[in-house]
């Protein structure tokens, strides 16, 4: 219902995205036929956002693709626990594609890794929505919701005579947000630009199930979706201390004093979160990049805007500085630290002198 009512009601504001129209051929999950397909100008398709975590299970290389383009090649149980609800809310969803990272891309294929890691935001914001895994620390934590018993709280339903009551209680916070920023997928580098990108989102917590668009929140215990509610502060894409599509919107158009603004407030989000491989700093926001620099004009060096290279050369903290250029310029050390004292570290995939090579 909610999938219906925002399509029919929202308008544009959430049907229409901010990304270039791309052709390419997109590999995606056919939950129908339950394998992988390659389609080129699929015009709808669901995509997954989650935490892969230490989950051991199928990833899509060079040597299976074979195998697993066959129907009925993806069965239950091969791929992790979160995946394969995904498949299941999809088919639930009267959708027939899903869009996952590890199935969709050759995890063993350097090209195929360059080809679409920039695309991120051309997946993520055509996707028709995103299922979000806000629970647990890998893939193997499911959609709570979709097993029997596989989260904390279930709603009880009850009838009388012909009518159906169901539990529920509205919170007394309405603007609170810890139904996603407690979770391990909020605090994710690879998540970041998912959700950015995202203009509608399907969110699974431990306790329950969340609706996000650009024009409203809704929660599946309570009647937030009727017209007469009010405005419910968005966990996904509203809490000031994150970076939401609107300030997204306003680094697109900004001026250039603005852009430099603007950008320094995004990489000083993005470098506290939390990667499981250095050497994925840059690809994990590299379609941020790409999409900056198409709707900007900008070339980017090493995730650097190069008309303003040499301000992003000197590193800035707000909250303590130390002096190492003679004048105005400062190098990072709260938060990120200093090698010789509370342990930054190098990325050595990356070059020094840019902010994605340092940890």
């Amino acid at each position: 219902m909610w999938k219906e009512h925002c399509l029919n009601m929202h308008g544009t504001l959430c049907s229409t995205a901010q990304t270039e129209t791309i052709s390419i051929n997109l590999r995606l999950i056919d939950v129908e036929d339950r394998c992988i397909v390659e389609i080129q100008r699929c015009e709808r398709w669901v995509a997954l956002s989650y935490v892969w975590g230490n989950a051991n299970k199928l990833v899509l290389t060079s040597d299976i693709l074979g195998q697993y383009q066959e129907h009925g090649s993806i069965k239950p149980g091969v791929t992790s626990a979160t995946i394969e609800d995904a498949i299941t809310v999809t088919r639930i969803l009267g959708e027939r594609y899903l869009w996952v990272d590890s199935l969709c891309i050759l995890q063993d294929s350097e090209a195929d890794k360059e080809l679409y890691i920039p695309l991120m935001g051309f997946i993520y914001g055509k996707a028709l929505l995103t299922i979000i895994c806000a629970s647990g620390s890998s893939a193997e934590a499911g959609l709570p919701g979709i097993q029997v018993s596989s989260r904390k709280m279930q709603p009880l339903v009850f009838k009388t005579g012909t009518t159906t009551f169901m539990t529920t209680l509205d919170p007394e916070d309405t603007e609170g947000w810890s139904y996603t920023t407690s979770s391990a997928w909020c605090t994710r580098a690879w998540t970041l630009q998912e959700r950015l990108f995202s203009k509608r989102a399907l969110i699974f917590t431990p306790e329950l199930i969340y609706w996000e668009c650009q024009k409203a929140t809704w929660r599946e215990d309570s009647f937030w979706e009727v017209s007469s509610s009010p405005n419910f502060y968005q966990a996904c894409w509203g809490d000031k201390s994150f970076w939401n599509h609107d300030r997204l919107a306003t680094l697109w158009r900004s001026d250039e004093f603005n852009f430099v603004d603007l950008y320094r407030q995004l990489v000083s989000h993005y470098t506290q979160l939390h990667l499981s491989f250095n050497e994925d700093g840059l690809n994990a926001i590299a379609g941020i990049v790409n999409d900056l620099k198409r709707r900007s004009g900008y070339n980017f060096i090493w995730a650097l805007p190069t008309p303003f290279l040499s301000a992003f050369l000197a590193w800035e903290d707000y909250s303590t500085y130390e002096d190492v250029i003679p004048g105005r310029h400062y190098r990072r050390t709260a938060q990120c630290n200093f090698p010789n004292e509370t342990g930054i570290s190098r990325r050595c995939h990356f070059p020094s002198w840019s902010w994605v090579g340092w940890t």
